[in-house]
């Protein structure tokens, strides 16, 4: 149904791009910049990121020399979110789009854009995407019904994997702002050794998991268990979901296979649920996801905090 509603006006779009690159004074690939507004008619290149850790990183590397922009609303999951004609149109004349990949944008299969101006941050590493097969559908926050199959797409969860994503930025910016090359090094840099640390952490935390099994309330932690090899059974349960007796009872004969004590959640889930969770002799750890938030913000050390809480719960 999108593929029909998008296919007329973004080939309209693609015609009238080209029409402005003779007209409008664009870069190469009809790319628009905007102006700073101070005497020197100093234009920022404009940089398009549709997933929050590579906004946020964008915004590290070179927030003041770009205009960042971050379409996708506050209480959407990026990876169930769709452009609208007006943001594909944005996208199509950015000079920079910065996407996930790894199945976190499927709906750049239904539109038209220019393969010049985007960077798939995770697809030097597409060897290492990882297939979710019997998937369930099920709904969850105004994105409607939907299922985890297909790829899963939280790589920047996997420290390791997330520094080849940056390091894909650092780059593309470079290109942009070649005048501060040195300075898009030296803060990639940092970055890097800010996630050696954080790796350090997730196997410190590893050590004392041992080869006890976790439970996860959803299925979107694969990456992170992969790099550090746990063993984990994921649900499809939401934080603020009142739970079934049905639900308790498929929770149990879960159970019996995974003798789990600890359970990772997205975020708190209601007290009768961590009730129904310590009568089983389960504690709770909160991993954030990190699929959306402000791009002004340090995911690195909203990541730090997963680890962090992880560990601490290992320790009780």
């Amino acid at each position: 149904m999108l593929k029909t509603h998008f296919s007329f006006n973004y080939l309209g779009v693609v015609l009238i791009g080209s029409l402005l690159l003779v007209t409008a004074g664009c870069e190469p690939g009809g790319k628009e910049q905007t102006k700073t507004g101070d005497d020197s008619e100093q234009v920022r290149p404009v940089v398009i990121a549709v997933n929050y850790p590579l906004a946020n990183v964008a915004h590290q590397l070179a927030g003041e020399w770009i205009d960042l922009q971050y379409p996708v609303p506050e209480n959407v999951d990026p990876a169930y979110w769709r452009p609208n004609d007006a943001q594909v149109t944005a996208m199509q004349q950015a000079n920079l789009l910065l996407l996930n990949g790894a199945g976190h944008e499927p709906w750049r299969e239904q539109v038209v854009l220019s393969p010049l101006n985007q960077a798939i941050t995770s697809r030097g590493f597409h060897d290492q995407w990882i297939q979710v097969e019997d998937a369930v559908t099920h709904q969850h926050g105004p994105e409607g019904k939907h299922s985890h199959s297909g790829i899963a797409s939280t790589t920047w969860l996997d420290p390791i994997l997330f520094r080849e994503q940056i390091h894909v930025i650092t780059q593309t910016l470079i290109k942009l702002l070649p005048d501060s090359r040195e300075e898009n090094l030296k803060r990639e840099k940092e970055l890097d050794a800010e996630l050696d640390q954080l790796d350090q952490q997730w196997k410190a935390a590893t050590k004392k998991l041992g080869d006890r099994p976790l439970i996860a309330s959803h299925p979107v932690y694969q990456y992170l268990a992969k790099r550090y090899g746990w063993k984990v059974d994921s649900l499809h349960w939401e934080p603020e979901q009142k739970l079934s007796k049905k639900e308790w009872g498929q929770f149990d004969k879960l159970r019996e296979k995974n003798q789990a004590t600890l359970m990772i959640w997205e975020a708190e889930p209601l007290a009768e649920t961590k009730a129904e969770l310590d009568k089983r002799g389960i504690k709770i750890v909160v991993i954030k996801p990190l699929s959306n938030g402000p791009p002004e913000e340090n995911v690195l050390g909203e990541m730090k905090g997963n680890a962090e809480r992880f560990e601490a719960a290992l320790s009780k």
